[in-house]
């Protein structure tokens, strides 16, 4: 159930902006769209790079802040409840 919402979501978030791209375009003024589509691609790729950098401090963090988390689970970084 909560994949199909999330979907149905992400969804009517992708037509909302979909809608709204030909009042973005025609109120960019003088900037070109080629330029705005780089601005566009650097952004999303800094914001790929910087997810994928913090996916291990993310994951060990907590371990290593805590000693006791780490002594309840020595070989396991995932789910505290599992």
């Amino acid at each position: 159930m909560w994949e199909t919402l999330v979907f149905l979501l992400n969804g009517v978030v992708f037509i909302m902006i979909g809608l709204e791209l030909p009042y973005i375009i025609k109120e960019l003024g003088e900037t070109s769209l080629w330029t705005a589509i780089k601005y566009a691609v650097c952004i999303s790729v800094v914001t790929i790079i910087i997810r994928i950098i913090w996916v291990f401090p993310g994951a060990y963090l907590p371990r290593m802040l805590s000693k006791k988390y780490g002594k309840e689970n020595p070989g396991q970084v995932g789910n505290r409840f599992s």
